[in-house]
């Protein structure tokens, strides 16, 4: 299936690139991030080593060499295709950046390892007050909670954590408490998951968040 996806999106891949153009259109310039996301997410060794290229120069001080809109992208990229170090720099640029935006896309991207120590210490920083905003942490939850390789971990984690974030959000935020529920769960395909989190909830005050 990668392979198919990778010749299905290597002409765009190839025309759309890296650098954006003064006369394309707010299509195109949203559609470049999901299919150089999509190509280097199936493997795409020309997307790969653009992306690592561009990383290393902007982690060296070039701003200019990630285009703001595919910083997410080139993030997420680059900490699925490596470990712990790539991880720590892109933290570094979320603790570095002042700008919501700029600190959003590093934080969401935290979550795209394929290596469970490192999604282990994405999820761990959703308790993390001091790093992350508590209504800032769902960029990670959402992140994992799609990611094949820490879907079960981000579940788990939850169980492990439902008291902590209960009582964060439960008088604050239902609306975030719900997020931490789905986000969670949502990416389950088979009858034995519904009945583990069904199962999970039958002795829990879920009275406000019943339909999520």
């Amino acid at each position: 299936l990668r392979t198919f996806i990778k010749s299905l999106y290597a002409r765009q891949v190839s025309a759309l690139g890296f650098e954006p153009r003064a006369d394309e259109g707010d299509k195109i310039s949203l559609m470049r991030p999901l299919i150089l996301g999509m190509a280097g997410k199936c493997g795409d060794e020309v997307v790969l080593k653009e992306a690592r290229v561009r990383f290393d120069r902007f982690i060296a001080g070039d701003s200019s060499a990630i285009h703001p809109k595919l910083r997410g992208v080139v993030y997420s990229l680059i900490i699925r295709n490596g470990g712990q170090a790539e991880f720590d720099q892109v933290l570094n640029l979320y603790q570095k950046f002042t700008v919501p935006d700029q600190k959003l896309s590093a934080l969401g991207a935290l979550g795209a390892s394929r290596k469970p120590s490192v999604i282990m210490a994405a999820l761990e920083l959703s308790k993390r007050d001091d790093l992350v905003r508590p209504q800032d942490c769902m960029y990670i939850f959402r992140t994992v909670g799609v990611n094949t390789a820490g879907r079960r971990l981000c579940w788990e984690f939850v169980q492990q954590n439902w008291k902590f974030f209960y009582d964060r959000y439960y008088r604050g935020s239902i609306s975030l408490l719900s997020r931490v529920v789905s986000f969670s769960t949502q990416e389950f395909s088979k009858a034995v998951d519904a009945d583990a989190v069904e199962k999970f909830f039958a002795d829990k005050d879920v009275s406000s968040i019943d339909r999520t």
